[in-house]
């Protein structure tokens, strides 16, 4: 099985430098010894299959059915979107605050609002299918030695991404002690050993509630004076001014990983 994972890596990085299909190999091209051990070594359809979309098979860009968002970097096979994070369930009073807020912005621009949150501790990755297995076992080593990490809510704050092509709205959140900005210095050192980008040189930690198409930060921002004070009134009212986080997640493609964090003792 080590060969053939080999051979499949071979092949995927072959693809990525010279952006050429398979299926539009010259055989004529190949020698006939390199011919017979792709013959002897064909991938099996339950390897190429793995990611959840048929290896064969394009994927095309729709925003119309995706609220009009599009990619940042573009579908190839063999690559595998994946981000990582720390799941935020929110509480009552957040809840009914975040249903008040339409009525408490006055823009023309079409908002969506967030009904599930998170906490983003790296960008927007891309795997190659066989950085996966050490990737996962790496990250979760790494939460096997880290404490129980405790996240305070900070204000609000408007996010545009690269692209200029989304704005959001995030509550900024900061790690107690600093633990939470070691644990992203942490998996930075990981991601450095598959040359991937670390996270933002001036991380802004944040739990986006709500978004719209293109950049409109001039007009969110406006409105953050007072959708600060009526935020602050909660958090003193409820006492929400932090949570604890025992696990971590890990989003590759369409597989789900979930790590805790090492328990804390009494």
């Amino acid at each position: 099985m080590a060969g053939l994972h080999m051979i499949r890596s071979y092949l995927s990085e072959s693809e990525d430098s010279d952006t050429q299909d398979e299926s539009k190999i010259n055989r004529d091209e190949v020698p006939s010894s390199g011919k017979n051990l792709l013959q002897r070594f064909s991938v099996p359809e339950s390897i190429l299959s793995f990611k959840g979309t048929k290896h064969d098979e394009d994927v095309h860009d729709d925003p119309s059915q995706h609220d009009g968002r599009t990619r940042t970097f573009k579908h190839e096979r063999g690559n595998w979107a994946t981000l990582v994070y720390i799941n935020y369930a929110g509480s009552n009073p957040i809840h009914s605050w975040l249903r008040k807020l339409p009525q408490q912005i006055a823009i023309k621009e079409d908002l969506k609002f967030y009904t599930e949150f998170h906490l983003s501790l790296t960008r927007c990755l891309v795997l190659k299918f066989h950085w996966i297995k050490s990737f996962v076992e790496s990250l979760q080593k790494l939460c096997q030695s880290t404490g129980e990490i405790v996240v305070e809510f900070r204000d609000l704050k408007v996010y545009c991404n690269e692209e200029r092509t989304r704005t959001f709205l995030g509550i900024r959140c900061e790690g107690r002690n600093k633990l939470l900005e070691q644990f992203v210095v942490n998996i930075d050192k990981i991601l450095a050993e598959y040359q991937l980008p670390s996270f933002y040189e001036e991380a802004s930690f944040h739990i986006s509630i709500l978004w719209c198409l293109g950049d409109v930060t001039e007009k969110l921002n406006a409105w953050l004076p007072t959708l600060n004070e009526s935020l602050n009134s909660i958090y003193a009212e409820h006492f929400l001014h932090s949570f604890e986080v025992s696990k971590i997640n890990c989003k590759i493609g369409n597989k789900m990983y979930t790590f805790p964090l090492k328990q804390r003792y009494t």
